[in-house]
This record gives structure tokens, sequence and C-alpha cells, in this order.
């Protein structure tokens, strides 16, 4: 089954559609998301052989976008297209670079956790970022967390508390709920 045969099956004109969730399906790519120009909601969860996302640059009205547990999914470049974004989630995706998250300048939530990106410093473009979901990274700097002037929550299973302990004080010292095992 592709992502066009899907929507089809939902019996209701896919232009009136604003919100779609599928979950366990065989999908390589989101081919399909044209038939959908209003959707501004879309969960997409364990999609074990999602690799393109292209398709994304068809939806610009999106505001959340969860593409979680897909472990073949690394290129995230289409995001950039998505100016209306607000909370993102790629938990548990093959992402190593998240560059791209700099264009997403009206992101407030952001879960990148179990991934394997190790650089997060295009954060620091991210005003409006107020949840950050990063447990099971290898990041090698949090610094870039101290740029972000909203931040009211973050996670960081698996940090280092010796090594960044003075960090974990000045973000709750701005105020930060700072969550560590």
């Amino acid at each position: 089954m592709n992502l066009e045969s899907a929507i089809e099956e939902m019996a209701i004109n896919p232009q009136e559609i604003t919100k779609l969730c599928l979950d366990d399906m065989p999908l390589t790519s989101l081919d399909g998301l044209e038939k959908v120009p209003n959707l501004e909601d879309l969960i997409l969860t364990s999609m074990p052989k999602l690799t393109d996302i292209q398709a994304l640059v068809n939806v610009p009205k999106l505001w959340r976008l969860e593409l979680t547990d897909s472990p073949q999914l690394s290129d995230i470049e289409p995001l950039k297209y998505l100016s209306e974004l607000q909370v993102l989630d790629l938990t548990g995706t093959g992402i190593t670079d998240i560059g791209v998250l700099s264009y997403l300048s009206q992101l407030e939530q952001l879960y990148i956790g179990d991934t394997g990106a190790k650089d997060i410093s295009p954060i620091i473009e991210l005003s409006k970022l107020a949840n950050v979901f990063l447990y099971g990274m290898p990041i090698n700097d949090y610094e870039p967390l101290l740029s972000l002037p909203n931040l009211m929550i973050v996670d960081l299973g698996g940090i280092d508390m010796y090594r960044y302990g003075c960090l974990l004080e000045e973000l709750k010292k701005r105020g930060a709920l700072v969550l560590v095992p």
C-alpha cells in the first residue's frame, strides 16, 4: 500500500483532510501528499522503510509533523520548506545532520531523541523553541541550549551529569525544567 491509496481509502474529499495519522505502514516515500494540500497535522509512526520525504514540500500548511520510529529516514532537507512548523518529532529516525532545522523559525517543540545527531548548534536560530527532547543522543556540545531565550523544558536523558553539571544548573537558573534520569 502507498500513501496515495491510503488517502483514497478514507472516502472523503482529500481537500478537506487537515489531519492524517498512519501507523506501521511499509511506505518508502510520502508520494501522494499532494492530494491533501490543506494538511496541517501529520503523524506517521513506525514507518521502517521510509526514506523519502520530498513530498512534504506539497503541504506547506503543516504546523505539526511527527515522523517517529523510522530508522531508515536520514535526509530531512525537505523540512526547510515547512515555514509554519511549530512541532517536529523525529524521534527514532536515522538522522545525523539537523542543519536544516535552522530554517524552521516558528518551531516551538523539537523531539530528536534516539537519533545519531551529534551537533545541535543549528537550534541556535530557533528563538521560539520552548521544549527540546534530546535523550539518548551522542551530542558533543550542549552549549547551544543556552542560546534559547524561551526554553522551558529540556530532556537530556543519558547526559553525563558530572561533565555537564554547570550547564544543567545554568539552564535551571534560567527557569527551564531539566529532565535527566
